[in-house]
């Protein structure tokens, strides 16, 4: 009888790891749509309550690197390198800032609005937090 439900028990989980299997290329399929709707140029906006907006150009790269600059809203220029995550309609986006005399870890959460990307970030240096509307631009 244990014979019987141990063979039980593993033509079971045989048949969960194919059926788990099976759906692994339409998650990633799904994942890659999206990425390859995020991936290019875009330019935006960053808006922390009660400043002025900053103007701001990054690029998503097809690798998952992230790179850009603003002017956050100074004559300094500020200069962005980190990596990209997209999941469905959702970005998630984690780099480090770098200005002419600090540096700061930040996150973006986007979400895709149609041709826009737009949504919130955290800059862990003074906990700062903006708005962040994006545009393509190629």
């Amino acid at each position: 009888m244990t014979c019987v439900l141990t063979r039980l028990r593993l033509f079971r989980a045989g048949w969960i790891v194919c059926a788990l299997m099976a759906l692994a290329p339409t998650a990633s399929a799904e994942g890659s749509r999206a990425a390859k709707q995020i991936v290019g140029k875009w330019a935006g906006t960053l808006q922390a309550a009660g400043r002025s907006p900053a103007s701001v150009e990054v690029e998503f790269k097809p690798d998952g690197a992230f790179e850009g600059t603003s002017n956050a809203g100074q004559d300094d220029e500020v200069s962005f390198t980190g990596r990209w995550k997209a999941d469905g309609n959702a970005i998630r986006i984690e780099f480090t800032a770098e200005g002419p005399e600090r540096e700061s870890e930040v996150s973006w959460r986007l979400k895709r609005d149609g041709g826009d990307l737009s949504g919130r970030a955290v800059r862990q240096l003074g906990k700062l937090r903006y708005e962040v509307t994006l545009t393509r631009t190629k």
